[in-house]
């Protein structure tokens, strides 16, 4: 999900995510603004993602290893996604450097 006033930025991740062997299934945008990208597990099981979750949170959202990260936005809340990146302020800016 892109959090951001940048559109496209949810796509650019897509390709990030295919180019690494996953599965994308849905993008779209949350209702409010995030400085900082975000990796959640909505999962039943964690240990099911386990590994994909670290992998994604060393690409996305490193901090996430150290503190499980949480939103509060309802289309993250309310998603049916084992996992969601919500990409934030910080992602757009690290990959519009390059």
């Amino acid at each position: 999900l892109n959090a951001t006033d940048h559109p496209g930025l949810a796509q650019y991740a897509s390709r990030i995510i295919t180019n690494m062997g996953g599965t994308v299934v849905f993008m779209g945008n949350t209702e409010s603004l995030q400085g900082k990208s975000l990796v959640i597990d909505r999962g039943e099981d964690p240990s099911a993602t386990l590994i994909t979750k670290k992998r994604l949170e060393e690409v996305f959202a490193p901090w996430c290893q150290k503190d499980p990260c949480f939103s509060e936005d309802p289309k993250v809340v309310n998603s049916r996604a084992q996992l969601v990146i919500v990409l934030g302020e910080d992602f757009y800016s690290y990959w519009n450097k390059r």
